[in-house]
């Protein structure tokens, strides 16, 4: 999702968009799958740190659900509301919506989502700094990410780039949060232990009373 071969102006960008539009489709159905891989990955490392219920489940949950829905919106936008616009040559409404207008409604959706997703993360898995071992650095380097994703939120409000740049950073952490989270599920004792069946086997002494019998 870079800039990659978009220079110049609002106007210029949203010509290579025309230009390209397969590859820009294609680039944000892609993106769409993010969201809810993330929703899955939250789900299954809270079970992985046995995070139990209450008040600050509850709202990690909720924050992650609207995470979900805010930058959802934001990229189905780039499929639906900003082909309609360019198609009608409707520049303002579409500049409105380009996903790489800073000042655009689908990019301040998209940050509002992720800022979302820092408090999620707080709320979830920010007390992991108390414990010993892999889950401290797991919840060091979410509670990084987390701020960084807010930061960039404050900077995006403030019309701060330098802040509002750190998106990119935060982003970036995901990957040594997933390989650590990986080990730590590795590692990780089963949540629950299903009990075996075993078929009991006969024995010389329980032979010998069937055939007493």
């Amino acid at each position: 999702m870079t800039r990659i071969n978009m220079t110049g102006e609002i106007e210029q960008q949203l010509q290579w968009v025309v230009a390209h539009w397969e590859t820009y489709q294609m680039t944000f159905i892609a993106a769409m799958a993010i969201a809810p891989v993330f929703l899955y990955f939250i789900y299954i490392l809270q079970r992985v740190v046995l995070i139990s219920g209450g008040i600050r489940k509850a709202a990690g949950v909720t924050l992650a659900l609207f995470y979900v829905i805010f930058v959802t919106f934001s990229y189905i936008s780039q499929l639906t509301l900003l082909p309609l616009y360019l198609s009608r040559n409707m520049s303002a409404m579409a500049s409105t919506w380009f996903f790489y207008e800073s000042h655009s409604i689908a990019y301040f959706t998209n940050q509002t989502g992720y800022a979302l997703w820092g408090g999620a993360m707080l709320f979830l898995f920010g007390h992991l700094v108390k414990y010993p071992g892999l889950r401290r650095w797991l919840g060091v380097l979410i509670t990084i990410a987390a701020l960084l994703s807010l930061a960039a939120f404050a900077g995006l409000l403030l019309d701060l780039d330098g802040l509002n740049m750190l998106t990119l950073v935060s982003g970036a952490l995901v990957i040594p949060i997933a390989v650590l989270s990986i080990v730590l599920a590795v590692k990780a004792e089963p949540l629950h232990r299903e009990e075996e069946s075993f078929e009991e086997k006969p024995t010389p002494q329980t032979i010998g009373e069937e055939t007493k019998q």
